[in-house]
């Protein structure tokens, strides 16, 4: 399983694209300032690559949005973390319900 799951991951190029692509990015707050529809940032506790800092200041900077930390989650999406995150995405739409952005038919 070690094998098949570096084999799927490891893209170095892919990496430093990625990595490119946030430093060229910048700081994105006043964008994230803009964002009206209902926002909900999941975010894992154990993220070796982005802080967990980032997805409390991603959540703080989207008015209305809601954050969670998922214990044991790094930056990915292990098995045993989807029922809590499944729990979280399924409170999010229900409280999300009969809110539509500005514009969009609800």
């Amino acid at each position: 399983m070690a094998g098949l799951l570096y084999d799927r991951a490891h893209h170095p190029a892919g990496f430093a694209r990625h990595w490119a692509a946030i430093l060229a990015t910048g700081d994105r707050t006043r964008h994230l300032a803009q964002v009206r529809a209902p926002t909900l940032v999941l975010h894992g506790e154990e993220d070796p690559l982005i802080p967990i800092a980032g997805g409390r200041a991603t959540a703080a900077a989207i008015p209305g949005a809601r954050f969670a930390a998922i214990p044991g989650m790094g930056h990915s999406l292990p098995r045993g973390a989807l029922p809590l995150i499944a729990d979280h995405i399924l409170g999010h739409l229900r409280a999300a319900e009969g809110r539509a952005a500005p514009g969009v038919a609800g």
